[in-house]
């Protein structure tokens, strides 16, 4: 399936299309994977860019009911009509303060550059962005090659340690995507 306004659904193509410069809206993560598997997209996730909370919040509301249930941390789920919710958030990148799945600290930044908001996320598949208004693709780590080789990949060396619940995120994706894990990735499992 190709990435296009076309396939979205109706309320999140209008929605997309009225977020217009300075800011901009790109499609990230799952729905970037499964769209470029052709696997079918259940679960679209948009991140905004140079809009600040605030006024991201009142341009949801102004077109469908929203809970800002993850606001601390730059997340509000957007329904434009009932039975249709979305997760419409901000960039934001993870600080350790500990180990563990628990051991970050999120903050959000509207103006956080596209290239150090892909880097909080786990596996370079998952770190691909779509930008729809000028239909590209972003990939910064590669995760298009790693999808054409059936390979998952962490992001990151230290990704196991900073966060052991990976593994089974791992284990997960393997299993649903048919893949092998890279070879660097099963060392870091191992080494844990």
């Amino acid at each position: 399936m190709a990435l296009t306004i076309d396939n979205l659904p109706n309320q999140l193509a209008t929605l997309m299309a009225s977020i217009k410069q300075p800011a901009k809206a790109y499609l990230v993560g799952g729905c970037v994977r499964d769209a470029l598997l052709g696997h079918p997209v259940h679960d679209y996730d948009i991140e905004v860019y140079g809009m600040p909370m605030e006024k991201l919040l009142k341009h949801l509301q102004s077109r469908g009911r929203t809970d800002a249930v993850g606001k601390s941390f730059g997340v509000i789920k957007w329904s434009p009509k009932p039975g249709e919710t979305y997760d419409i958030a901000l960039p934001r990148k993870e600080i350790n303060t500990d180990t563990g799945h628990r051991g970050f600290s999120v903050h959000a930044d509207p103006f956080l550059p596209l290239e150090a908001a892909c880097e909080r996320r786990d596996f370079t598949i998952n770190a691909m962005a779509f930008d729809l208004v000028a239909n590209e693709l972003i990939d910064l780590h590669h995760g298009q090659e790693d999808l054409a080789s059936g390979q998952l990949r962490f992001l990151h060396v230290g990704s196991v340690q900073d966060d052991p619940t990976r593994v089974i995120r791992a284990a997960r994706y393997a299993a649903r995507l048919g893949f092998q894990l890279a070879e660097e990735s099963s060392k870091q499992i191992r080494s844990t």
